[in-house]
């Protein structure tokens, strides 16, 4: 190196575990390679770990421990370097904005007394009663208190879809305090121990919001009594409190003070024209913050209407919102729900309805044009129309929520209004829509994937056409959930086009890796795919599958999905598909450790890759083979392998495919320690994403040369790449990418000799 490189506590408690690792592996006459046969850790990252490169993971630490017999020492030590990181966390700041807010200040100074005795607090209450608005509220008074961050997580208890997996909450959580992809754990258990650790001994404040169980909460608690956690939930959650020790605070409908105050500071006068008729209207909205918005906001618009006449709408025998009758105290929320819904045009109400059967709570404009039927531009007017009077609340330009009871009264009325073949057709056209979008996606994506033929898209459904691939990479990241959704609510209803919905999105689904999520949804599409007898499709869910396992370190099953695709699409003639299946053969094998076998489905995917001229499938064995010739320590013929592939992707014009290749060779280079070549290779990488528009991509390669930069102790030039880095994600908003920059962002305060220049924003 040209220069000193500081050394950190973590690195010194990385370089203790390498040097332990290489000592113990040394009383056992044990080589890298033999190590790499008890362990399956390739050996390539065994080395980095004696050297101090890399950070090995809880499990990892634990697997090499075994091996040497090393009776907890590595463990230890592993443990210690990941509890000296954790001090050099992100900071997340998670909280969302603290709306207008009235009265409770009864219940403000319950959850202060709570906060003297307790780490954890449960806020129950009935729907709609205002309980995240006081979780929020309460949270951003005390945030000065909990300098190491504020983690906020929706857990959808109540959502039309399903609560969020504790496993999926998890993996959010510790992305947000900077773990990344290469460094999560698959299991429950297992996360659940990495997040205590990264947050022992700090002052993190935790909103969990809208939880269904204490048992999806609780393995979200962390261990430290230095952190405190505010949960909200429609039920009491009586076992947190049993077993857990938290302190409960109920929320009840507001005062009828407090209520005209809310009222009052939507209406105005006409409160205290009419203080009689206000009080009977605030009673017939059950007190309930949320019905008195949407009451009040229709009084607002008409100003030639008495409060004693609207008022008069929200007849008491009417039929109340099933969700908000309990024993001891009721509402008229259906029945304002209703006054709302009435006083809609004929089309606008039923998009209204229809918004009920949408997979999820988040609709697009274009997805509401689907459900409907419509243009664009129509719904667009419809959806403005249902935001005027808050039935639904506008997100971004074109996104919009719908609050769960809000949605609950759609879905009743569609349930009652529309007939089942009305129903149908809308879900159909709403996969529809979700489905020729994705295949637009990935067609901008990965062109020179052959994507399966799709029928004519309904003619109302004008799925989105997309003019970047960071416009598409952002649809697909944003569309995560709603897409599992679809497939789920299309295969329910046997649509063929659940069946191509994951079909669509294989490659997407291979880089992203959200298997919690779509492994389920996967399954029971390749189930309905064999029901259709959709043959091809049937084989590419069942790889699908085998990708979603090896990536879970399940490699029986990945050999046992990749095999089952593999013999149907040898019976259906279909030789590409053979080949990726070879593919997926050869990586699973080699992960076990079987070079031979690996060797020899690799051989055999690129003759088929070969034999129906796919050059990019081709191109992708051959970096393949050289990850492999690179595990079994051939460096220079794993750099052969990729340096062949690379000619071929830059042949065809695939930029994307090229960049990683480069990022590969640059890896190989810098493992032969010649850093010029590597810093070379990456530059080159950085040039290739930019042409493909990859945000992503050119951000991790800057960030690598940061990295190099400061091996050689050039100061200046790292901050310089970590700085763009962080400008290049400053306005992506993906989980991913917010990941990422944390992790920069922690690496320049990590190194600050030189101070880094501000960016955009600190905390996206």
């Amino acid at each position: 190196m040209n220069g000193r490189r500081e050394t950190t506590p973590e690195a010194t408690e990385l370089a203790d575990f390498g040097a332990r690792m290489r000592e113990f592996r040394g009383e056992r006459g044990l080589s890298l390679a033999d190590l790499h046969l008890c362990t399956h850790i390739s050996k390539g990252h065994l080395g980095n770990l004696e050297q101090g490169k890399r950070q090995p993971s809880p499990e990892i630490a634990l697997t090499i421990d075994r091996a040497l017999y090393a009776q907890g020492e590595l463990a230890a030590l592993a443990g210690a370097a990941r509890r000296t990181r954790a001090h050099h966390r992100a900071r997340p700041a998670e909280l969302p904005a603290a709306r207008h807010f009235v009265g409770r200040v009864r219940q403000l100074d319950l959850l202060q007394q709570a906060r003297q005795r307790a780490s954890l607090i449960t806020i129950d209450g009935p729907a709609g009663v205002g309980k995240t608005a006081l979780a929020v509220r309460w949270a951003h008074d005390i945030a000065k208190h909990y300098p190491d961050g504020i983690l906020y997580t929706d857990l959808r208890g109540y959502a039309i879809d399903q609560p969020i997996e504790p496993v999926v909450a998890l993996g959010r959580m510790l992305n947000s305090v900077g773990i990344g992809p290469s460094a999560m754990p698959n299991t429950l258990d297992e996360r659940t121990a990495l997040l205590r650790t990264q947050l022992e001994g700090t002052r993190t404040l935790m909103v969990l919001d809208n939880a269904a169980t204490a048992e999806q909460v609780r393995p979200l608690l962390p261990g430290s009594s230095t952190c405190l956690v505010v949960v909200t939930s429609r039920s009491r959650l009586s076992g947190l409190s049993v077993r857990d020790g938290a302190v409960r605070v109920t929320l009840r409908p507001m005062s009828l003070d407090d209520a005209l105050v809310l009222l009052r500071g939507m209406v105005g006068a006409r409160v205290d024209d009419e203080p009689d008729a206000a009080s009977t209207l605030a009673r017939q909205c059950g007190l309930l913050p949320l019905t008195l918005r949407i009451a009040a906001e229709r009084v607002a618009l008409l100003e030639n209407m008495t409060l004693a006449e609207l008022s008069e709408q929200l007849s008491p025998a009417r039929r109340r919102l099933d969700l908000l009758a309990t024993e001891d105290e009721s509402s008229a929320a259906r029945d304002v729900l209703s006054w709302s819904y009435k006083a809609l045009a004929p089309k606008t109400a039923r998009l209204f309805r229809l918004i009920g059967l949408h997979p999820t709570d988040g609709v697009t404009t274009e997805a509401a044009a689907a459900l409907v039927g419509t243009s664009r531009d129509e719904a667009q007017q419809q959806m403005d129309a249902l935001a005027a009077i808050h039935l639904i609340e506008p997100v971004t330009t074109n996104r919009y929520s719908v609050h769960d009871l809000v949605r609950d009264y759609a879905t009743d009325l569609a349930l009652a209004h529309e007939p089942e073949p009305e129903r149908h057709a809308a879900i159909h056209r709403a996969v529809s829509f979700y489905l020729h979008s994705a295949h637009a996606a990935a067609h901008l994506l990965w062109p020179h994937r052959a994507l399966p033929a799709v029928h004519a898209a309904e003619d109302a459904a004008e799925p989105l056409a997309f003019t970047t691939k960071h416009e598409a990479m952002q649809w697909c990241e944003t569309e995560l959930l709603t897409l599992a959704a679809a497939t789920a609510a299309g295969t329910k209803r046997k649509l063929d086009e659940a069946v191509f919905l994951p079909v669509a999105l294989n490659d997407f689904l291979y880089h992203r890796h959200p298997w919690q999520l779509w492994k389920p949804v996967v399954q029971d599409a390749k189930d309905l795919a064999q029901q259709l007898g959709h043959g091809h499709a049937h084989a590419t869910l069942t790889h699908i599958l085998g990708n979603a396992y090896l990536d879970l370190q399940q490699n029986e099953e990945a050999l046992a999905s990749y095999q089952q695709a593999l013999s149907t699409r040898e019976d259906l003639g279909d030789h590409a598909g053979q080949a990726w299946s070879h593919l997926g053969l050869g990586r699973t094998h080699d992960v076990l450790g079987d070079h031979p076998s690996a060797r020899l489905h690799l051989e055999e995917a690129r003759r088929l890759f070969s034999s129906v001229g796919d050059q990019w499938g081709y191109a992708i064995t051959t970096s393949y083979f050289s990850e492999a010739c690179r595990d079994r320590g051939q460096i220079e013929e794993a750099l052969e392998h990729v340096t062949a592939a690379l000619e071929v992707f830059e042949q065809i014009g695939e930029r994307q495919s090229a960049g990683c290749a480069l990022k590969k060779i640059a890896s190989y280079q810098r493992d032969q320690g010649n850093i010029d070549q590597a810093m070379q290779a990456l530059n080159r990488a950085l040039a290739a994403f930019a042409d493909s528009d990859d945000l992503w991509g050119q951000a991790d390669t800057l960030r690598t040369l940061g990295q190099l930069h400061l091996d050689r102790g050039e100061l200046e030039d790292a901050h310089a790449s970590w700085n763009a880095a962080a400008d290049l994600l400053s306005d992506v908003n993906e989980p991913s990418a917010a990941e990422m920059r944390h992790r920069l962002l922690d690496t320049l305060r990590a190194n600050e000799t030189v101070p880094p220049r501000p960016t955009p924003r600190e905390t996206p």
